[in-house]
């Protein structure tokens, strides 16, 4: 709830718009979002509470780390982790098992 993609989803899309909903009271300058080892540019609204960033490049097909990170305005800071995955796309079709040399062990 309040996370996309969330943990553990498997996507289709290559440039996923990341969004977050924060129900703590933040700073919002202290709101980072990290996805593998790159921080990335976010945007806050305060009436949804919510953090979005498109991603702009295309994503490798697999596993994404992703971390947001944030202080509320008692001073405490929050980090919340979660992975998602992108579709490998040579396993959508079906009869593409021959690239993977499927076509050799059945014969």
């Amino acid at each position: 709830k309040g996370i996309f993609p969330a943990d553990g989803d498997v996507i289709d899309s290559v440039r996923p718009v990341i969004t977050a909903k924060i129900l703590d009271d933040v700073v919002p300058k202290s709101i980072r979002l990290q996805l593998g080892n790159h921080l990335t540019k976010v945007e806050w609204d305060p009436k949804t509470r919510s953090v979005t960033h498109p991603v702009d490049a295309d994503l490798a097909q697999g596993g994404h780390i992703l971390s947001l990170l944030a202080k509320d305005t008692q001073g405490q800071s929050r980090i919340y982790n979660w992975y998602f995955r992108i579709k490998h796309k040579r396993f959508e079709k079906a009869g593409e098992q021959k690239e993977l040399g499927y076509e050799a062990v059945q014969n």
